[in-house]
């Protein structure tokens, strides 16, 4: 029987396609890109929102919920005020603020 499966993808690659140490990199960068966003698009922006997200997700991505918590709670009410409550992109937020409160109570 031939085996249809996908071949594994090259080097260490971890399930949600990150390489491992990816997020330690990417948190510094984040954390310089949110003032230069501010500062481009204003304090309340979608480019803020979205870098807000970036930031929380690669805290989460090491595992440090406690910071990744504010941030994309920040990120959704921007979401909220500037798309709507029911906006696709505020509802995936709230989503990720909602698993991100999971994870807290673990």
């Amino acid at each position: 029987m031939d085996d249809f499966r996908a071949p594994a993808p090259p080097g260490d690659v971890r399930a949600d396609g990150k390489t491992p140490g990816q997020d330690e990199k990417s948190v510094p960068l984040y954390v310089q890109a949110l003032p230069v966003t501010e500062k481009l698009h204003g304090e309340n922006s979608l480019e803020k929102a979205a870098a807000l997200e970036k930031l929380s997700l690669a805290y989460s991505g090491l595992g440090d919920c406690q910071s990744a918590l504010p941030l994309m709670e920040r990120a959704w009410a921007l979401r909220c005020d500037l798309q709507g409550r029911y906006a696709p992109d505020t509802l995936r937020l709230c989503g990720q603020v909602c698993d991100l409160w999971d994870r807290l109570s673990e």
